[in-house]
This record gives structure tokens, sequence and C-alpha cells, in this order.
């Protein structure tokens, strides 16, 4: 999965971690109004523990560690993607354009940045790690 850390707030641009590894070996990423899609990560990060949050102008895509995606609008549950990849956010639409050409996730990414105001040019990257290589959960 791969991320811009561009957020932008009134008028003004600051650099977040938008991707995140879950407790299971998978990860999330999220987009949209940051100060609701935040708790929508640490409830994930936190084992999705008590009553989930509501993220209204949020969304979240999660790569679970068996390689299916799933994605959340708004609101919890997840609900799954038969895509085999996924872009959300400003630049969504030509990351999909660019990822459908035979870009990987962070080229489609870097190349968004170039154009796109709301897109930075720093880019994360967080690729699934091996079934073996995982740290078990107890």
């Amino acid at each position: 999965m791969a991320a811009d850390q561009q957020l932008t707030a009134d008028g003004l641009t600051y650099r977040v971690q938008k991707i995140h590894r879950l407790p299971d070996g998978g990860i999330v990423g999220a987009c949209g109004d940051w100060p609701e899609a935040y708790p929508a990560i640490q409830w994930l990060l936190g084992g999705e523990v008590g009553e989930p949050p509501l993220f209204k102008d949020a969304s979240l895509l999660v790569l679970r560690p068996d390689g299916t995606l799933w994605m959340a609008d708004g609101h919890f549950p997840l609900y799954p993607l038969l895509n085999t990849y996924a872009a959300m956010g400003n630049g969504a639409q030509a990351a999909m354009v660019g990822m459908s050409c035979g870009l990987s996730a962070g080229e489609a990414v870097k190349a968004v940045s170039r154009l796109d105001a709301y897109t930075g040019e720093a880019v994360q990257l967080l690729k699934l790690e091996p079934q073996g290589k995982r740290k078990r959960l107890k």
C-alpha cells in the first residue's frame, strides 16, 4: 500500500502518516477529514475494542494479510472489494488509471503528486509481510 503524506487544512500543508500496519499484519490507509479518519485508524490499531467511531467525511482502505481489500466510507463495518487494487482520496482516479497501466501503487501516487496540488511528493510504502515472517499475536 502506498500513500502520500500531505494533509491540507486551512490553506496550509502538513505531513502525516496515512498508512499503518495492523496488529494482524494487514495495512490500513485513510483519507479525507483527518480529525475523523485518525480515530478510526486508532480504533483498528487498538484491536477494534469498544464502539467504533464514525468518520463521516473520511474513508479507510484495509489490505488484509490474505491480500483482500476492504473499504469503509464514513462508518464501520468494512466491506470487501473484488478489485485487486484500489485508490481513494483526491488523486484516486488518476492513481487508478496509473495502476491499470501497470504502475505500482507507489509509482502511481508519485505520478499523481506531480500534478495534483492536494497530493504530496513524499510517499510512504508498506508491504504485506510473508506469513512466516509475521509476528504472531498472543
